[in-house]
């Protein structure tokens, strides 16, 4: 089976071939983070990444959460986004080979979060590094009962399949219970500025922070500025609760996913609005619409502290644009999300940029799916991921017939002609009329 670095490095590669031009802004990193898993306990693979893109004095604590500084001195400024995802963890084997599972993250998703996966591509990761593909089972469409199971979908009624037929080949295979479980996933271009991915706002607050260690390299930030990329995020925040208490700070700024389609900032339950004005009244300055939305309160679980800062800590919650909110089909405005990154550099004393000295933003430039090579020549995996791939329902299936046209071999490609009801015919043979 790859070893986990080989299938990172894939995905990485991939990432950087299909999305952006640019290597190293802001619509780059998000593209790549949001291809990665990192279901809650399970985020090394994204905090390699960003490990290797910040830079700065770096610390990763016990609970994998990476907290990167800048500058010395005062003010402190903590600015905090997450890195995983909701996901599965395997609670059960069955005895012909079937995963059962168990929810991390079903806040703020609710019972619902199941029927997103349900006949879906997943991945497992497993303990010994491993991405194994898997799918969830869905009933038949021919059975009446279907359209109710997918509405009210629970964990307790996912199957996941493998290819493994007993426990042992799942053994073999090297899955274990506690092994973590997501969709699979690539970022995709919507529009002209919208980058849509599962749960994509899980990661956009990462990116902002990515793009502002990236300016680090070139200006200093006034005071010191830690920059946390905290895990388990999900449900009940534990890795900002660590941070919250481990890192010396007088003012902190949470990246919380979840938004409406209006980029948000609010007053954090327990905490003055003081900051929140401050960073409101910033916003205004340099002409970033910010909406205010009421107190938010921070869950940290049932066993947590329910108010882990310190005393005196100033403290605001800002909230990314997003579609499609809480769903696999999350779509986060890269150009919104470059403005939030200037309203945080504005906050730590960076210079504002013009747009001449602004990176590229532009959206992702699709190239060839994996399964195809220089040559043009396609295994049948390549050409079935791209064929799937086309959007053609009912009616409206010109781009497939046109896709299946530009793959046909050269010297066939003059017998081909569309008929009057749009079917796509090829004839071949020397009598071929």
């Amino acid at each position: 089976m790859p070893a986990t670095g080989a299938l990172v490095g894939r995905v990485a590669l991939l990432a950087c071939k299909c999305f952006l031009a640019c290597d190293l802004c802001l619509g780059s990193d998000l593209a790549q983070l949001a291809s990665l898993d990192g279901a809650p306990g399970d985020e090394g693979r994204v905090i390699h990444l960003i490990r290797e893109r910040v830079g700065g004095r770096q610390h990763v604590s016990s609970n994998g959460s990476l907290v990167a500084v800048f500058g010395h001195g005062s003010p402190r400024t903590l600015l905090v986004a997450g890195v995983d995802e909701p996901g599965y963890v395997v609670s059960g084997i069955h005895d012909e080979g079937y995963l059962r599972v168990h929810a991390l993250a079903e806040a703020p998703f609710g019972p619902g979060l199941a029927t997103h996966f349900v006949g879906q591509p997943v991945r497992v990761s497993t303990r010994s590094g491993t991405l194994l593909p898997g799918v969830v089972a869905a009933p038949s469409v021919h059975f009446g009962s279907a359209t109710g199971f997918r509405r009210g979908a629970s964990s307790a009624e996912i199957f996941v399949d493998i290819g493994a037929r007993s426990k042992r080949e799942v053994d073999v295979a090297e899955v274990a219970i506690l092994d973590r479980l997501t969709l699979e996933k690539e970022a995709s271009a919507l529009g002209a500025d919208w980058l849509a991915a599962p749960w994509i706002s899980s990661r956009s607050g990462a990116a902002i922070l990515a793009s502002l260690a990236r300016r680090f390299k070139n200006e200093t930030p006034t005071g010191t500025v830690s920059l946390a990329f905290v895990a388990q995020q999900y449900p009940h925040n534990a890795g900002l609760s660590r941070v919250l208490q481990s890192v010396t700070a007088d003012r902190a700024v949470v990246i919380f996913p979840n938004g409406s389609e209006t980029s948000a900032i609010a007053q954090v339950s327990g905490s003055n609005s003081d900051f929140v004005r401050e960073i409101s009244d910033l916003a205004r300055q340099i002409d970033i619409r910010l909406r205010r939305d009421p107190i938010k309160a921070i869950p940290f679980g049932p066993f947590g502290d329910s108010r882990p800062w310190k005393a005196g800590l100033q403290l605001a919650a800002i909230s990314p644009a997003v579609r499609n909110r809480s769903t696999p089909a999350e779509a986060v405005s890269l150009g919104e999300l470059e403005r939030l990154a200037s309203l945080l550099a504005a906050l730590v004393g960076l210079q504002r940029m013009g747009p001449d000295q602004r990176p590229e933003s532009a959206l992702p430039h699709r190239s060839p799916r994996p399964g195809t090579n220089p040559a043009g020549e396609r295994t049948l995996e390549g050409l079935v991921r791209i064929l799937v791939a086309a959007p053609g329902v009912s009616g409206s299936e010109d781009l497939v017939r046109d896709l299946i046209q530009r793959l046909l071999p050269r010297p066939v490609q003059s017998a081909v002609r569309v008929d009057d009801a749009g079917n796509l015919i090829v004839r071949l043979g020397s009598n071929a009329t």
